[in-house]
């Protein structure tokens, strides 16, 4: 990892192109800070998701499905008769699933639901604490904006790929008036065009 600053301090001499560097990154950061609105301050959802995460990712590696087979408790039996082992997932689902917040978000309101109306298996612990001081209408709330948000990014990938398979590069990145985000497109190397996209 180059440090720059620290080179230049050291050496005391001048190199253009570091601080260049140095300079459109804070300017990149300070821009992205401007536009950054905060709507909900969900520290404790971070820190949950990166308990489950944590916990999950131990449990893929240290699971044995034969030991899952051979479990003897009786609500287990009922839920593994209808599952073969070849229809167990592997480690890749595992990551997939656990880099969706969404899915995640989704299991946090389910879980939190479920608590609340005493559903829960009674040998079911609770492995990662749930803070109890939001209720289910605040979660579903934050669950449907992590969801809209989630679908926008992913319609606009969408669409900045398919005009890539067109033969189209994007070349940068505007935000125009009213929200709207601008794109300008490239075709071949003269022609230049801007694409508005609300």
């Amino acid at each position: 990892m180059r440090k720059g600053h620290m080179t230049l301090a050291l050496n005391g001499i001048a190199a253009p192109q570091e601080m260049h560097r140095l300079k459109k990154k804070a300017l990149r950061r300070a821009k992205l800070e401007e536009g950054t609105s905060v709507l909900y301050e969900v520290v404790y959802i971070r820190r949950w998701f990166e308990e489950v995460r944590a916990l999950v990712r131990r449990n893929v590696r240290d699971v044995k499905i034969k030991e899952v087979f051979s479990h003897k408790k009786k609500h287990w039996q009922f839920l593994l008769q209808f599952k073969n082992q070849a229809d167990w997932w592997c480690k890749a689902d595992h990551c997939v699933y656990l880099d969706s917040a969404v899915s995640l978000s989704q299991r946090y309101a389910l879980h939190r639901e479920l608590q609340e109306q005493n559903k829960l298996i009674p040998e079911w612990q609770l492995a990662v604490k749930m803070p109890s001081f939001y209720d289910t209408t605040v979660i579903a709330e934050a669950l449907r904006f992590i969801v809209l948000d989630e679908q926008e990014r992913r319609a606009n990938k969408a669409l900045m790929l398919s005009y890539e398979a067109d033969g189209l590069e994007i070349i940068e990145e505007i935000e125009g008036e009213n929200g709207s985000e601008e794109f300008i497109i490239v075709k071949g190397e003269d022609s230049e065009r801007d694409l508005k996209l609300s």
